[in-house]
């Protein structure tokens, strides 16, 4: 079977690529420090799936794994909330408001400062001690972004 490939113009690839990064930055980089609840994620080996709906990548899952040792935990309980940033980009911090862990549920906002804009992300989801499933949808210049962010427990961590 064959695929035909899709070939973005250069300038509007940059434009897809800054909104990738734009929702990737608006993932919650402070929430330990805010006086709520914070979900008990369980220490080890975590894989991490996410996907966006723009961009050269749009729709594909990009997956990675990650160690969460209980120094991390305390420090960030949101840490395995956040998304990856594009590749050779570091994250952004941005503002979390409107924290609300009910039970197995969560909810929040994300506000970043662009260079083009204010990013504003409404995240919704479940989670567990060993899996959790996150849903980001933010507006950018009259676009909907919407990220995919799921991960699950997989064992202990490679010594």
């Amino acid at each position: 079977m064959h695929t035909q490939s899709k070939t973005t113009p250069r300038p509007a690839r940059m434009f897809l690529e800054a909104l990738i990064y734009c929702l990737a930055a608006a993932a919650p980089a402070s929430l330990a420090a805010l006086a709520v609840p914070q979900p008990a994620m369980n220490v080890g080996a975590w894989q991490i799936s996410q996907s966006i709906n723009v961009g050269p990548d749009a729709d594909q899952i990009q997956t990675r794994s990650i160690c969460l040792t209980s120094d991390q935990r305390q420090k960030d309980p949101m840490a395995l909330f956040m998304p990856a940033p594009p590749p050779g980009r570091a994250a952004l911090t941005c503002e979390t408001h409107n924290l609300v862990v009910d039970g197995t549920q969560i909810s929040y906002e994300t506000h970043c400062a662009m260079p083009f804009g204010q990013m504003r992300t409404q995240w919704q989801g479940s989670y567990a001690a060993d899996d959790f499933v996150l849903v980001g949808r933010g507006t950018m210049m009259r676009r909907l972004l919407v990220t995919k962010l799921s991960g699950r427990r997989i064992g202990d961590c490679p010594n």
